[in-house]
Parts: structure tokens; sequence; C-alpha cells
């Protein structure tokens, strides 16, 4: 896919692609809310979101998901030949990446904040303090990232190459010593919120000329606010509800977990049914026992929950008069605790009036 100036990519799904770009950035690009996997199948090198050198400035790469591929997750890039010249002045933040070969930025002056990258091939984010081919970096900001491990290098420990530039406020395996598992609530069934008590909660800062949101003390480290009752999911949204969290016939799954989906379009509340047997949540109704209740946002907290059990949960998209009945999903749970437990705070998350995509969308 070969991006167009001022193109604005918004809630797509994409997967399985040949092609070593799944989207090559126009200029000013807008790229936010999109799932992407299994891309550059059939070609060498490339990146799932590709952005090249004189489509950086301006752009704006935000709360995404890109797993599941050979490629690099996101990447700013040059032509690598010493004296050419590189981009500047880009913005990634909030995204979400796993099992990819890494988000990789070079140039110099960009914004790098807030985002979570982990499983990849080599390091999970890299921010290259290669001067002779890559770009300098000294004047990008890296805060508030988790990731496996932060480098300079694309092969090399970030011990031997730090970050360039301003770089701070960031959490990664490699230099703690602690899976990125015990900082979050259980990113192995899609829940990338961070734990209570984690060092991710409050331990970040904000960006100097690009203020965003967020509950408690000060920003949380990562793309997700501990707190929030909206949990974003990228992606194309359906008629009715859709991507559950955790997926359809998790296992494992933590006895606190809540329930989030990525709502119906334009659906403005949802009927949530939950139980032990998926024909009675199959064919129940808002009289039934199985139906639990109506509401509006993405998270359903059903209580502590049977280890070792497979429950069963159904959502119904509700659209003016219009219900459109959801599949039945399953899970099974493991004997473990996401530490999940939290005192409800006021909403503040990547989509909403108060959220980091509305008051960009204004500026």
């Amino acid at each position: 896919m070969v991006g167009a100036p001022e193109l604005v990519f918004r809630r797509n799904t994409v997967h399985t692609t040949g092609a070593s770009e799944l989207l090559k950035a126009g200029v000013r690009n807008l790229i936010e809310l999109n799932d992407l996997s299994r891309s550059g199948l059939l070609q060498n090198d490339g990146a799932m979101i590709q952005i090249s050198v004189k489509q950086q400035e301006g752009s704006i790469t935000r709360c995404n998901w890109v797993h599941d591929s050979v490629k690099l997750g996101i990447r700013f890039d040059n032509s690598n030949k010493p004296g050419s010249p590189w981009g500047r002045g880009g913005r990634v933040h909030h995204n979400v990446a796993w099992a990819t070969q890494r988000l990789f930025f070079k140039g110099d002056e960009h914004y790098i904040h807030n985002n979570l990258s982990f499983d990849s091939a080599l390091n999970d984010l890299i921010v290259s303090s290669d001067l002779a081919t890559n770009g300098r970096n000294f004047r990008t900001v890296t805060r508030n990232n988790v990731a496996g491990a932060l480098s300079g290098h694309r092969t090399r420990p970030g011990r031997d190459f730090p970050l360039p530039g301003s770089a701070d406020h960031n959490w990664a395996s490699d230099v703690t010593a602690r899976d990125i598992r015990t900082q979050l609530r259980d990113p192995d069934n899609l829940d990338f919120r961070p734990r209570a008590g984690s060092d991710l909660v409050d331990g970040g800062a904000l960006m100097d000329g690009y203020p965003f949101r967020y509950l408690g003390k000060a920003p949380d480290i990562g793309p997700y606010e501990y707190g929030d009752t909206e949990y974003w999911i990228p992606g194309r949204q359906r008629p009715g509800a859709s991507r559950p969290v955790p997926p359809d016939g998790a296992t494992g799954v933590k006895l606190d977990a809540d329930l989030m989906w990525l709502g119906g379009y334009r659906a403005g509340r949802h009927d949530v049914y939950f139980g032990l047997d998926r024909a009675a949540v199959q064919a129940a109704t808002r009289h039934a026992p199985a139906y639990r209740k109506t509401q509006a946002n993405n998270i359903f907290t059903p209580g502590l929950l049977q280890s070792n059990t497979t429950y069963y949960w159904r959502l119904d998209a509700v659209r003016g008069a219009s219900v459109i009945k959801g599949h039945v999903w399953s899970f099974t749970t493991g004997s473990d605790l996401g530490n999940g437990s939290q005192a409800a705070r006021q909403r503040r998350d990547c989509t909403g009036d108060d959220g980091i995509l509305a008051k960009e969308q204004a500026e």
C-alpha cells in the first residue's frame, strides 16, 4: 500500500500480505487505530508501517497494534549511505508491537513515546545512534516506552549503545533484569495495561510541546493508563462487537481478568451475557440469568473467577433501536492473578471526547 499526502489511515485490519512494506506512508500521514500483522511474506526487508525520509516530518503514528510478522513493526528509514539526508520531526506514540523484528527509528528530532514493544527477533525498540548512515537522533526525545530491550544499535545491547538524544522514563527488561510480563496485566491474552503496583504506574513524564491526558500523579509508562474504564482496541469495526480480550479460546487467563472488546460500529452500548454454559449464554435474553448488564464502555469486570474453568460470554451491540446479536466466545482460566485490583479513576484513553486522539484531531 503506497500512501498519499495528508492521508488519514484509520481503523483498518490488514494481515497476510506479500510486499515488503505493508503501509508505505505519504507526506504528513496520520496512521492510527490499525491492527496489522503477517506482512512481507514474499519480499525482503521492509516494515509494516514504513515512513521514509521526506514523509517523516509532521507524521503521526499512534494507537496501532503491529504484531506477528517477520518484518519490522514501525520504521523511520533512510538510504543508509554515508552523507545521505535523513528524516526529521515524526511522532510515534501509544503503539503496541509484539513478535515483530523491532521498532526502528533513524533520523533526528523525533518524538517516540508511550510505546510497548516485546518478543522481537532483535532489540525491541531502537533509536539509531549511528551518525554515519542513520542520522544522529541527538535531538530525538524517547520517553515513557516499555520494551524488552532498548538500544541505539540494531543488534548490540543498550549498555554499549545507549539511546541518543533525550531518553528518560523508559522501562526495559534488559536493564531491570525482569520479564516484561511482571509489569503488564496479561499481554499473552492481549491485556497490555499496567499491573497494579508495577513500575509503570505514574512512572512516566509529559512531553514538552505535546501534552496528553493521563490519570494519577504522572503519566504511566507504556500505551495504556492504569485505571481507565475504556480500553482502546484497534482495527476495523464490524456491525457487532469483535476482537474479544481475552481472545476466543484463550487459555491460562488470569483469575481477575476483565472482559474487553472492540465495539460494534456506531453502537452506543452493549448487552453483556456471561456464564458457564455455552447453550445458556447463546440463548439468553435480557431476562435470563446469563444477562449481566448493558453498558457504554468496553470493559466488563466479572469478579474473581474460578481456576481452570471455561467461561462463555456474548455481547449484543445496541445501535438505536437495533440490536446485533453477538457470537459466543470462550476462555479458560489458569491459576494466577493479573494484579488487576484498582481504584476507579476518571477515563483518559486514546479515544473519546477527552482522549489523545480527540485532542490531536482538534489541533
